[in-house]
């Protein structure tokens, strides 16, 4: 059976802002609405109303399991949306979650499901009360989650909670906020543990995530910045702990609005600034490539997250570069060296870093071509280009700056800051998969030109399902899973033996 605390916790993940409980009674009638924590509590069966962005997939037969199982590859291989499978009681009844990505609409996404799939849109839920992950089945039926198969990686691919006016807030805190949070004060730079929660608070508030959120992860035992709030759950029960750190939370929006604070986060601001600085990584002439990629990988994660701190995995980089774990790790190092990131605090065994922005200034764009000068700004983290069975690495790196009109060698030598020997190798590859074209000998002295050739995106996913380069992409996500997820249970395993 499912742990309550997993079962809030899952709830609140995929309730809009402000949303309670529907209980059902045992013949499926709606009974009536109550607060989620009371609903949890009373181990009954229950619904939410899902929060902007996700929607789930009723997947009532055996028919619509087969199509919900190639809903999930399509969204995450094409969409990279999150989904979540469920078992949600019944004989091999699904339901299936999805996050949907920043810029598409639900009613887009219902469009695109009966348009490939022919999908019926009474089993798309994404107004009307559906049952959350984990939440009991109204004949005590046994339920459970298929794919993940760990609470804590679900909530990752769920997202936060659902905070007023927000559109795909920030994950996670902050560097320092973040090790305060999971580590309490090491330091011991607060004179109790009710200032800890307190500080977490105001950084939660300045950057967007909402009392749910706080309340989440402050009650969440592996978070020792917490403490406070668990000590008063251990001492007066649950209720009183929420109510005692939606206080503490409430506090902090009244601190941040009298003390004229700010909030840090704002998505067009955001989504400016980040582009910005994205434009000026694929402009810059990188000693290394696989520096490019990796930073490329890490932007197009913090973009995914809406962060200019993203919390990404060695093996999270590993996957949307192409490049191997080892030299992910050297790749970063050499960033923090160029002044591309900044190091911040680890949270739990995963590093954080944090964009150094001003970069998008300072980084040479090479107008020395004037109106031939051309910077791809898409489709550079596209398979095609991030797996070495493509063309990762110098070839990805030139057709991204290659002009679309014939320039010399010297010229493509000033506009990717490559050696003439890389260029001609990467031209060469380009050039088989009919994304570049070599003029012999009409350029100076003789020499050879060289243009890229612009093509759409379609074109791109026909080349990497040529190459299978999807689907190996989705079996290398779908090992690196297996492999958390045997780590976590091993944790377990060496938790319970100690214990």
């Amino acid at each position: 059976m499912p742990r309550e605390e997993d079962v809030l916790a899952l709830a609140r993940a995929v309730v809009k802002h402000g949303g309670n409980a529907l209980l059902i009674k045992e013949n499926n009638v709606p009974d009536r609405w109550v607060a989620i924590e009371e609903a949890v509590t009373s181990g009954r069966a229950f619904a939410v109303e899902p929060k902007p962005g996700l929607v789930a997939l009723d997947l009532d037969s055996a028919e619509l399991v087969a199509k919900g199982l190639k809903v999930k590859v399509w969204a995450e291989v094409y969409l990279h949306a999150q989904a979540v499978l469920v078992a949600s009681g019944g004989d091999g009844r699904r339901h299936l979650w999805v996050c949907l990505p920043s810029g598409m609409t639900k009613e887009e996404f219902k469009d695109l499901l009966s348009q490939n799939y022919e999908f019926p849109f009474e089993n798309i839920r994404h107004t009307q009360a559906t049952r959350p992950p984990l939440s009991p089945h109204r004949n005590g039926l046994p339920v459970s989650l298929i794919e993940p198969t760990s609470v804590e990686e679900a909530l990752d691919r769920l997202g936060p909670a659902d905070g007023v006016g927000k559109v795909n807030p920030p994950k996670w805190l902050p560097g320092k906020w973040a090790s305060l949070l999971r580590n309490g004060d090491t330091e011991g730079k607060y004179e109790g543990r009710h200032q800890v929660e307190a500080a977490i608070a105001q950084a939660a508030v300045r950057v967007g995530l909402s009392k749910e959120w706080f309340i989440s992860e402050v009650t969440d035992r592996r978070n020792k910045g917490g403490a406070k709030t668990q000590e008063v759950e251990d001492r007066h029960g649950r209720q009183a702990a929420f109510k005692s750190a939606g206080k503490t939370y409430d506090n902090a929006v009244r601190w941040v609005t009298e003390n004229g604070v700010t909030p840090s986060f704002d998505l067009e601001t955001f989504k400016e600034k980040i582009s910005a600085f994205r434009e000026a990584a694929e402009q810059a002439a990188f000693t290394r490539s696989t520096d490019r990629d990796v930073l490329l990988a890490l932007i197009k994660h913090g973009e995914e997250h809406c962060s200019y701190s993203p919390m990404a995995s060695l093996r999270d980089l590993h996957t949307k570069s192409g490049r191997a774990i080892d030299t992910v790790r050297r790749a970063l190092q050499r960033l923090v060296e160029q002044d591309w990131l900044t190091k911040g605090e680890p949270v739990g065994e995963t590093d954080t870093y944090t964009f150094n922005l001003e970069m998008s200034d300072k980084s040479s764009t090479y107008s020395s071509l004037g109106g031939t000068e051309r910077v791809c700004t898409s489709n550079v983290t596209h398979p095609l280009f991030t797996s070495p069975k493509g063309l990762a690495g110098r070839p990805a790196e030139v057709w991204a700056k290659l002009p679309t009109s014939f320039v010399g060698m010297s010229d493509v030598v000033k506009l990717t800051g490559l050696k003439s020997h890389q260029i001609r190798a990467a031209a060469k590859k380009l050039a088989a998969f009919g994304l570049a074209e070599i003029e012999k000998g009409t350029g100076p002295k003789g020499g050879d030109r060289y243009r890229s050739v612009d093509v759409s995106s379609e074109h791109l996913d026909q080349l990497a399902d040529e190459l299978n380069l999807h689907e190996d992409q989705y079996l290398k996500k779908m090992r690196i899973e297996r492999q958390r997820a045997a780590y976590a249970a091993s944790g377990r395993s060496a938790n319970k033996e100690a214990g």
